[in-house]
This record gives structure tokens, C-alpha cells and sequence, in this order.
């Protein structure tokens, strides 16, 4: 069986994706689940049609009607759906656990048994932290399901910061994340991850256009995180405040901001995040050095500076990065080097074998040349 959830946010490429793939299972024994909000895909996306509502009306007509609306099923429907699931194997279930599953399960018994699931999921993922960062929002329902707020205000954080990770459209991810934990947080009394919850909205909102509110609320939240004396998650919040100023233009804030957070790094040890900070130093010297170039002959001296400056800081966030093992930090700066690169390689020519390594894993970097 394949689970996919939230599909109201994957991309076109992956619901084409998905799409292929199950027209191609024929009478294979797959069951594949696909989870959305159908309000969501309503809505449509970037003032186009959502990819996902063409997909849904084929698979209509290839199955039949095959949707399941979880939200507002009758308790018989959800029943067939329930059965239906427990006979895809063969089973002991017998119609007295059924019964029992639907009708006498107490509210207690379910609270202990979300609990429960949510302590085998972390045992499951354990230390794998990009892993568990992939199941946060399932683990948060779990924890809230089972009275653990604390734990279910940490795993919706982790579930917006990944949805910061993964791309600008996921903004809307993180923003309902984001304000999910404030209201936890504030209907708990824990100020502390009110914080953190205050800066994540800000950069949802940023990301989805709304920047001078956004880093209005990054700075706001950004002051409260630090009046506790927490540091340690200080520069990743840097680092996503600078990202918000650089697409605003703001140049010297952005600088500013990324001094700020190196500062903190170099002073607390608090390194997770060092190598993003060196590569976002590197795009905003790239930036300058761009946005100075010379028509004339060559190119002056100030760019090139500007060049050999981000290159270095790319190679600087490769270098921290594969020391720290950190495959998808590693990743990022390989991508912005290979671009730099790519883009003026006219001028770098001893650098383009790293084109054909940086499509191999566990790739070796190649040493600088002068």
C-alpha cells in the first residue's frame, strides 16, 4: 500500500507522476491512498486550475467514483471504507472488534492509543532527523490526539521548518503549521515555542508576498526567541529573516542580518546551520556582483572580486557541510557553486569538470584554482 498525503501541495511534476503510476499497476496487487482538501484544490493554483483536479476527474472516469470524503462520510460509508482497507489481507478482525473499533472505543482508550502510535513512529525514525522531519505533522496530530502538547507544538515547528526546506510553494504549508503551534502554544501557556511559531508565520508570509508584514513578524518573534536566553536555533531564524530581506531587495539588512547570525555561530557553537549562512553570503555577493556588471572589455575588478568572494563562500558551506554530514546543506551550496560556475565559466574555465561530478554521488569537490 502507498500512502500520499497532502496532495493539494505537491507539485505537477509528482501528480503527473502519480498519475502514471497508477495507470500502470493494472491488476497488480497496489493499493495506492492519495489524502487532499478538496477546498484547497478548488481554489486552484497560481489563478490556473490545480493540476491535481484533472488528475482526479481521470482516475473518475477510469474507476468510477473512488473518492472517500473523510470530512463529511456517513458513519456507514467510513465503515465500508474502514472494512474494505482490513480485508486488502487476510485477517482475524472479526466483526466484534469492528463493532468495538467503532462504537465502544472510549475517548481515554483512544488518547493511549495515539499516544502509543506516536511513540513507535519516533522509535521507528529514531536519529534520522530528515526522515522524521517527513512524518512531524502526522506525529503532531498524534501527540495532540494523545494530550502531549509540548511534544505535538515541537513536531508542527519541525513540519513548517521542513516545508521552509523544501520550496516557496510550500509557504502556505508553513504558514498553517506555523499557526497551528501559536494556537497550542497560547492555549498551553507555553511561550517559548509561541516564538518560534511567531517566526515561522513571518516567513510564510514573506514567502507568499506579504514581506514587510512578514519580517515585521521574524523580528518581532526573533526579539521574543532571544529574550529567553535560547540560542542554539538563533541562526537558522538569522538565516530565513536575510533570505526575506533578499528578496525585498534589501541588500545592506541582508548583510547585515547574515554578519549578525555568523557572529552568533562563531560566539555560541551553535553550527548546525553554517553552512546555509555562508552559502546565502555567497548568492547576496553573486548579487552584487551582477547587478555591478561591466559592458565594457572584461570585466572589472571590483566583480571579479565579487565572483572569487561567493565562490569561496560556496565552497566554504561545501566544505562545513560535508564535515557536519549534512547531505541536503551539501546539496544547496553545490547547486548555487554549479550555477555560478555554469553562468560565468567563461571566465573559470579550470572549474568545469565539477559539471559532470556534481551529478555523482558522493561527489569529491575539486580544490580551487587561481
Amino acid at each position: 500500500m502507498l500512502v500520499v498525503d497532502d496532495l493539494q501541495w505537491a507539485d505537477a511534476s509528482s501528480i503527473s507522476l502519480l498519475f502514471h503510476l497508477a495507470r500502470r499497476i493494472g491488476e497488480s496487487s497496489i493499493l495506492i491512498v492519495g489524502a487532499y482538501r478538496p477546498a484547497d484544490v478548488a481554489l486552484g493554483r497560481s489563478g490556473e486550475r490545480h493540476p491535481l483536479e484533472g488528475v482526479v476527474n481521470e482516475f473518475k472516469r477510469y474507476y468510477g467514483d473512488i473518492r472517500v470524503h473523510l470530512g463529511q462520510a456517513a458513519v456507514v460509508e467510513g465503515r465500508r471504507f474502514v472494512d474494505a482497507w482490513l480485508d486488502t489481507e487476510p485477517n482475524l478482525l472479526g466483526e466484534g472488534f469492528r463493532q468495538y473499533l467503532y462504537n465502544d472505543l472510549g475517548a481515554g482508550e483512544r488518547r493511549l492509543l495515539h499516544g502509543e502510535i506516536a511513540v513507535v513512529l519516533e522509535g521507528l525514525y529514531g536519529d534520522q532527523v530528515e526522515e522524521i522531519a517527513a512524518v512531524a505533522g502526522q506525529l503532531a496530530r498524534h501527540f495532540q490526539e494523545a494530550g502531549i502538547a509540548e511534544k505535538a507544538i515541537d513536531y508542527l515547528l519541525q513540519a513548517g521548518r521542513r516545508a521552509v526546506r523544501l520550496s516557496a510553494r510550500e509557504g502556505d504549508a508553513a504558514q498553517e503549521r506555523a499557526e497551528a503551534a501559536i494556537a497550542l502554544s497560547t492555549e498551553q501557556g507555553f511561550p517559548f515555542f509561541l516564538t518560534m511559531g511567531t517566526i515561522l508565520r513571518g516567513w510564510a508570509l514573506a514567502e507568499q508576498g506579504q514581506r514587510e508584514e512578514g519580517i515585521s513578524q521574524m523580528r518581532h518573534g526573533l526579539a521574543a526567541y532571544r529574550a529567553t536566553g535560547a540560542e542554539w536555533m538563533r541562526p537558522y531564524y538569522l538565516a530565513m529573516m536575510a533570505e526575506a530581506y533578499g528578496k525585498r531587495g534589501q541588500v545592506e539588512e541582508e548583510l547585515s542580518v547574515l554578519a549578525e547570525a555568523l557572529a552568533v555561530v562563531n560566539n555560541s557553537g551553535a553550527r548546525r546551520w553554517e553552512a546555509e549562512l555562508h552559502r546565502l553570503k555567497g548568492e547576496l555577493l553573486l548579487m552584487q556582483g551582477e547587478d555591478e556588471s561591466d559592458t565594457s572589455a572584461g570585466l572589472s575588478t571590483r566583480i571579479e572580486a565579487c565572483f572569487r568572494d561567493a565562490e569561496s563562500c560556496f565552497q566554504h558551506a561545501i566544505d562545513v557541510a560535508r564535515s557536519q554530514s549534512a547531505k541536503s546543506l551539501e546539496l544547496q551550496a553545490v547547486m548555487s557553486l554549479s550555477c555560478l560556475l555554469q553562468n560565468h565559466g567563461v571566465y573559470r574555465k579550470g572549474y568545469l569538470p565539477l559539471f559532470a561530478l556534481a551529478r555523482q554521488p558522493n561527489l569529491e569537490m575539486p580544490a580551487p584554482t587561481p
